[in-house]
């Protein structure tokens, strides 16, 4: 099954899918899209570029773990006191 980017002049995305219409506006453009680019639209959050009138990977960056982030410190923390107790003679 083809995918389409149907787009405008000025390279704005207007639609994607399988069916075009017949005749096709005459101020729209279809683009097959192959099945990667297409996969990476639809599913993957990837997104149309008007200005090259193709598929961009859009990279998501990892939300932070704050309860991770909160572990590292106290563990950074207890590190510090173990050190200093070591320092003063044991613990």
């Amino acid at each position: 099954m083809t995918w389409y980017a149907i787009h405008d002049a000025a390279g704005v995305l207007v639609s994607i899918g399988t069916v075009l219409a017949d005749p096709m506006p005459g101020h729209l453009t279809a683009v097959a899209l192959s099945d990667e680019d297409a996969d990476i639209l639809v599913r993957q959050g990837g997104r149309w570029d008007p200005d090259t009138r193709s598929v961009v990977v859009v990279t998501v960056e990892p939300e932070p773990d704050p309860i991770a982030d909160l572990a590292a410190t106290i563990a950074a923390q207890q590190a510090q006191i173990d050190a200093l107790l070591d320092a003063l003679g044991g613990a």
